[in-house]
């Protein structure tokens, strides 16, 4: 998997810690919901 981060006007304003915080809230919800994501894509494809 790739991840992408895409700057936006002030984020040379942001610190190295706030960055870290929230890609690693980014990347919880991804775990969170890819099972789901998962589930959907295999039902969608066996009906």
């Amino acid at each position: 998997m790739d991840i992408v981060v895409l700057a936006k006007r002030g984020v040379q304003d942001i610190d190295n810690d706030t960055l870290h915080r929230q890609l690693h809230g980014m990347w919880k919800r991804l775990q969170r919901d890819a099972p789901t994501v998962i589930a959907v894509a295999t039902s969608a494809r066996d009906t």
